[in-house]
């Protein structure tokens, strides 16, 4: 193979790949509607839920400070 094949070749397979991986990404990505649905503030549960989450999250994290023990000889094992 001559070299400007080998450059054209090499040339050709890193621009459809870049192409290809342009064209993924905009397939997957939501458009800005659909990702302003899914969050949590746009649905009362779930954002009541999600402030519960964060409600016992905060309590956890206190009561393992307040611990005088490390908090991974508190963890219960079945």
């Amino acid at each position: 193979m001559s070299k400007v094949l080998r450059y054209v070749m090499s040339i050709g397979i890193m621009g459809g790949s870049l192409l290809g991986g342009w064209v993924l990404m905009n397939t997957i990505t939501p458009d800005p509607e659909e990702l302003l649905k899914r969050l949590p503030e746009a649905d009362p549960v779930k954002m009541a839920e999600s402030k519960q989450r964060t409600k016992e999250l905060v309590a956890a994290l206190k009561a393992a400070a307040e611990s005088p023990h490390p908090i991974y000889k508190d963890i219960k094992r079945e």
